[in-house]
């Protein structure tokens, strides 16, 4: 019994009853469109495309392009989800360091065909954008006035770029990302073999071992040194790939060879793994880093000016990445 029927039997269950409007809808179902009705709508532009020239469109996006269409339209999303994942050739081209013919037979040992599975499942260094480690420290101040014990809580950030050639650029630096990102800027082919760099903008080589990443490049001074990264490559959603958790960081004189790969059994690579064969390390005149090892966050090109990492320690006294 609804409450309009209980309230005409006794008047003064209205005051007592819920009112319940949607109970009228009960058991009323909705009237198919007729084919006439059909025919009067106005398709758009774009979906009156054929299917092959869709997908000539479409196979010039690139990943992130190509997931905003698919939540566009409707025409788009089949097209992009199909299961050969035919669209995504392309994207996998740009993404991985082989060439189409090596990805091709990769991607049918592999994947089955599927080059949307491969682009999602397969470890890459992204190259759209910029890996920001954002790392912070207490530093004690100056007694003013009635300030007795004041305390500056300080943020300075890492950057990583790579590029589709294999090279990278670093750069350690107080400012924010905003101000950073036009300075990460690709060397020339013979700086970053060479390890050059600009400025407080180094270039390297960058080397990707299933999902551990190294990277190396020289550092320039009195004492010339390499500067090595061992970092671990993961995805907080699938085919991210937009995190990088340091698991050391060394400096080596310029005339000794590369540390150790870390296990990949070990979490955290830290100092206490280093400390098993402190023999080898002294006469390897190795420095381990131990500050400053907050994990890279990936921050897309077109969203570094909007990012929340350009926030002061005002608004972000805490990051969690």
């Amino acid at each position: 019994m609804t409450a309009a029927t209980a309230a005409r039997h006794h008047p003064l269950a209205s005051e007592y009853l819920t009112q319940r409007p949607w109970l009228g809808l009960y058991g009323k179902f909705c009237r198919s469109a007729a084919a006439e009705d059909l025919d009067s709508v106005e398709l758009a532009p774009v979906q009156r495309l054929p299917d092959e020239i869709l997908i000539n469109i479409l196979g010039r996006l690139d990943a992130v392009a190509l997931a905003t269409a698919s939540c566009a339209s409707r025409t788009f999303a089949v097209l992009i989800r199909k299961p050969s994942g035919i669209l995504w050739r392309g994207v996998c081209a740009d993404s991985f360091p082989e060439t189409r013919s090596e990805l091709s037979r990769i991607v049918d040992e592999e994947y089955r065909g599927n080059w949307r599975e491969m682009f999602l499942t397969r470890p890459r260094l992204r190259c759209d954008g910029i890996y920001v480690s954002r790392n912070q420290y207490v530093k004690p101040g100056q007694t003013v006035w009635d300030e007795r014990n004041p305390v500056h809580l300080v943020a300075w950030f890492r950057y990583l770029r790579f590029f589709r050639d294999g090279s990278f650029a670093y750069r350690t630096s107080p400012l924010k990302p905003a101000a950073v990102v036009k300075s990460l800027r690709r060397g020339r082919a013979e700086q970053a073999r060479a390890g050059e760099g600009s400025l407080d903008v180094y270039h390297g080589m960058a080397e990707l071992r299933g999902w551990l990443t190294h990277t190396a490049f020289s550092y320039p001074g009195p004492a010339p040194s390499s500067v090595h990264q061992w970092m671990r490559l993961r995805s907080t959603v699938r085919g991210a790939c937009n995190r990088l958790d340091i698991r050391g960081i060394f400096s080596l004189s310029a005339f000794e060879e590369a540390p150790p790969v870390p296990p990949e059994d070990d979490p955290v690579w830290d100092s206490e793994l280093g400390l098993r064969d402190r023999d080898a390390w002294d006469a390897g005149d190795i420095l381990l880093h131990s500050r400053g090892l907050t994990s890279y966050v990936f921050v897309h090109e077109n969203d570094v000016a909007q990012s929340v990492l350009n926030l002061g320690t005002d608004k972000l006294d805490y990051w969690i990445p």
